[in-house]
Formats: C-alpha cells, structure tokens, sequence
C-alpha cells in the first residue's frame, strides 16, 4: 500500500533530491522513502541506546549497593555456571 503526501521543502533542498534521484537512476519519491526509513531507523537505534544506558545505570546501582566491583565478576560467573 502506499499514499500520497505533500510537503513542503526549500528549493535548494529539493535541487539537491534531483540530483541525488538523477545519480541513483530513481525517483525523488524513491530517495524520500529512504530518508524517511533511515531516519526512522536512527530514531530506533537512539531509544535502544537510551533503554541499553538505563539498564547499565541501574546494574551499576545495584552492583555498588551490593558492594560489588568489576574484580568480582570472573568469580560470580564461575559460581552461577556451578549452580550455586
């Protein structure tokens, strides 16, 4: 499925989407379409980045509420991998 959208661009932007469209052989359509998907895509990668911080904040939280330091983690591995 697709739609119809108008929007509105400078000029020199629009000069610039020509050309981009001319060398690649396509459609200006075609090249908004994958600017539109990339920037989508960033926007994705930026929240996973963000959620991916928060998770490490709150693991080195917790790790120093525990009093745990880097040091310990070979052993905290080797004990989980052992079942205790």
């Amino acid at each position: 499925m697709s739609a119809e959208l108008t929007i509105h661009i400078t000029d020199n932007l629009l000069a610039e989407l020509q050309a981009k469209a001319e060398a690649e052989g396509s459609m200006i359509d075609h090249v908004m379409e994958k600017a539109a998907m990339m920037l989508l895509e960033s926007g994705r990668r930026a929240n996973l980045s963000s959620r991916w911080a928060r998770l490490s904040e709150r693991g080195q939280r917790r790790a120093a509420e525990m009093g745990l330091t880097e040091a310990d983690v070979p052993r905290l591995i080797d004990e989980m991998r052992r079942g205790r």
